[in-house]
């Protein structure tokens, strides 16, 4: 457990409520306070939550019942005051990343993290991207290779 993460707030999108848990799971194991994890099912309810909280990380599926997570991550984008950093934003889905990679290499701070992943691939996602929070770079994270304790 991060201790460093124990005050961040994170923003889940994601239209599956069995995803949304996990990943709300593997953050409060992670370090993250319960209740400074915050679940969106679509885009329209994202950007209400983001309009009312400030987020130190965005985890979002890339198939939403309203929208795509890059248009989602675009609509963040365009709503960060100028001069402020940008939040982390690490998108996960099941599909190759270089399907996405193209259009989230615009977007500074963003991870992609592919389904299936364990608990230790996650946090290392989150390392990746909650450490180089001042790089333009994306930071990629790649499939899983094992197939030991996986989740979908």
């Amino acid at each position: 457990m991060n201790s460093t993460y124990r005050s961040k707030k994170a923003l889940i999108i994601d239209h599956s409520a069995i995803i949304t848990k996990i990943i709300k799971n593997f953050l409060t194991q992670a370090g993250f306070e319960k209740g400074n994890v915050f679940v969106a099912h679509d885009k329209n309810m994202a950007m209400m939550m983001f309009g009312l909280e400030k987020f130190d990380l965005i985890t979002s599926g890339m198939h939403l019942r309203d929208s795509s997570g890059v248009e989602l991550l675009k609509e963040i984008r365009e709503q960060t005051d100028a001069g402020q950093d940008p939040i982390p934003f690490l998108a996960i889905s099941s599909e190759k990343q270089e399907i996405y990679q193209p259009k989230l290499d615009l977007y500074p701070t963003t991870g992609y993290l592919r389904k299936p992943f364990s608990q230790d691939r996650f946090e290392e996602s989150l390392q990746n991207i909650l450490n180089h929070t001042d790089s333009a770079e994306s930071a990629a994270v790649t499939p899983l290779e094992e197939t030991s304790t996986l989740v979908l």
